[in-house]
């Protein structure tokens, strides 16, 4: 275990040096047109756009606009709703699940959210349910499906907050957004939806008006923009409670100064991703397909066989598959040593001793939990990616 395999030992293997980055589920690489245009943003945003003087004032309006383009590839009005900047994903989904809960003051605070949300939905409620709250966690089919039977018997009349995981980050299985709300009518009619859009924001349709979301939460770095910042897209009418004291920027709804220069790469990289997204859904779904294929035909010690995790419905940008009787982390450190960069479920959980809540809860063993690897595409990917992939795999397991 640990070997460092040969570079040039297949014509689809990395040359020395080359490095083939398949974790875009955990981060993507800045777009090139993004990388070229930060000088002149950073030269040009660098200003508070609290202050009281011209570059502040400039600035302010190329962050509205900012926000009116990130809307507008929604499709969602600017009357409709509106941006606030956060440091990223984790504190988008912390806002819209406390800024909720911290304003049920006079009553218990009631939250729904399925088995396998990210941690930075679960863990807030969780300290929530320690002060008190009551929280409802939605079953899960073996495609990581929500059991919408469960989620309707999981709401209540005066339910305050459904948290859903549009596309799951370690299996890339995708939720029916117009049927959760659909059960939430006839249910739960006041009770606000949040929608985690980590994965699906720029990739696939959150449609507005057919889910109706309060909330929806995305983060740059996922859309091959720069890391530390984020977005809560917030309907208007909708009040948080804020979760930092400071200056009272952002309507006082989310204190400290923002960085204007990350906000507009955002915002460009979002317009990027999803200006192209039709044609490159089209390639990564041929890449899916391709390895899908590769997976099929490898074979293991003792006539074992790949499980492919991921559902064929699922989102095309995440394949996740388990080698039983492999520890996938090892595999996947050994192919990073041969300058192939995959992923084994969350990044933010990747050091955990315990099998993936999100793979038990869909009933797979510990065995195939643990024997889990996760491939996710950008828009940077190609056929030779996979196939050199493929080719160090096999090696791989040949030197396990």
């Amino acid at each position: 275990m640990g070997v460092i395999l040969p570079h040039n030992h297949h014509p689809h293997y990395p040359p020395m040096g080359i490095s083939i980055y398949l974790d875009n589920a955990a981060s993507t690489p800045p777009h090139p047109d993004v990388i070229a245009a930060f000088s002149e943003i950073a030269t040009s945003s660098y200003a508070n756009p609290s202050s009281a003087h011209k570059a502040a004032y400039a600035l302010q309006r190329e962050l509205g606009r900012a926000a009116v383009g990130i809307l507008e590839r929604l499709g969602v009005a600017e009357s409709a709703a509106r941006v606030v900047w956060t440091s990223g994903g984790t504190e988008a989904n912390n806002l819209a699940i406390y800024g909720t809960a911290r304003r049920q003051r006079k009553k218990q605070f009631k939250g729904v959210a399925l088995q396998t949300e990210h941690a930075s939905v679960l863990m807030p409620l969780q300290e929530l349910q320690k002060d008190g709250a009551d929280i409802q966690l939605v079953r899960v089919d073996s495609t990581g499906g929500a059991d919408l039977e469960h989620f309707a018997t999981c709401l209540q009349d005066d339910t305050d907050l459904v948290c859903i995981c549009h596309v799951q980050n370690e299996t890339g299985t995708v939720q029916d957004l117009k049927a959760i709300r659909e059960i939430m009518d006839r249910v739960a009619t006041k009770s606000r939806l949040h929608i985690d859009a980590m994965q699906s924001f720029g990739k696939a349709d959150i449609r507005w008006q057919d889910a109706r979301p309060d909330m929806i939460s995305a983060s740059s770095h996922k859309t091959h923009g720069p890391g530390g910042v984020g977005a809560l897209i917030v309907r208007r009418g909708i009040e948080l409670q804020p979760l930092l004291a400071g200056g009272g920027q952002q309507d006082n709804l989310r204190s400290g100064s923002i960085d204007g220069v990350g906000i507009r790469l955002f915002a460009m990289a979002a317009a990027l991703m999803l200006d192209a997204r039709a044609a490159t859904q089209e390639r990564v779904h041929g890449l899916n397909r391709l390895l899908r294929k590769r997976l099929a035909a490898l074979s293991l010690p003792g006539s074992r066989e790949v499980r492919v995790v991921s559902p064929e419905i699922g989102s095309p940008y995440i394949l996740a598959f388990s080698l039983p009787g492999f520890q996938g982390a090892v595999l996947a450190r050994i192919l990073s040593e041969a300058g192939i960069h995959i992923g084994t479920g969350s990044a933010c959980a990747s050091e955990s001793k315990t099998p993936s809540k999100v793979l038990t809860a869909m009933g797979l063993s510990e065995a195939e939990a643990f024997g889990m690897l996760r491939v996710s595409f950008g828009h940077q990917n190609t056929v030779d990616d996979v196939e050199a992939l493929v080719v160090a795999l096999k090696l791989a397991v040949q030197e396990y």
